[in-house]
């Protein structure tokens, strides 16, 4: 027999397995030039439950429950391919701020590392 605070407990449940998917953990990838990147982030959850009935001789009894709950998400870093190379950039906790300021760097880095490449692939035909 299902009871109001199992009731809650399965609609809860049901609602975070479906928020912490592998896919909302691992943002969809984004192709920049020849790297792929992938954001990364971590949920949080937390919920509670209760519930409760009574009755008194001779009075009306009663049942109740409720529940709640809440979760964040906060950034993380990013997964960074490139040909065979794998890297993970941190974001710096300090803000979510942060995670938009490091965005102009993630890119300079990318086009760095690809002015880089590009070098020594010159240097490399011309040896």
């Amino acid at each position: 027999m299902s009871s109001p605070v199992s009731d809650i407990l399965e609609t809860m449940l049901g609602k975070i397995e479906t928020m912490a998917q592998a896919k909302t953990i691992l943002g969809e990838p984004v192709k920049l030039g020849e790297r792929m990147v992938i954001p990364v982030v971590k949920i949080s959850v937390g919920f509670g439950a209760g519930g409760g009935e009574g009755s008194e001789k001779d009075k009306n009894a009663g049942t109740g429950g409720g529940g709640g709950g809440g979760f964040s998400v906060q950034p993380v870093g990013f997964i960074v391919m490139e040909g065979e190379k794998t890297a993970f950039l941190p974001v710096k906790q300090k803000s979510v701020g942060s995670l938009v300021e490091m965005i102009p760097t993630l890119i300079e880095k990318m086009k760095g590392g690809k002015k880089k490449k590009e070098e020594e692939e010159t240097e490399a035909k011309s040896e």
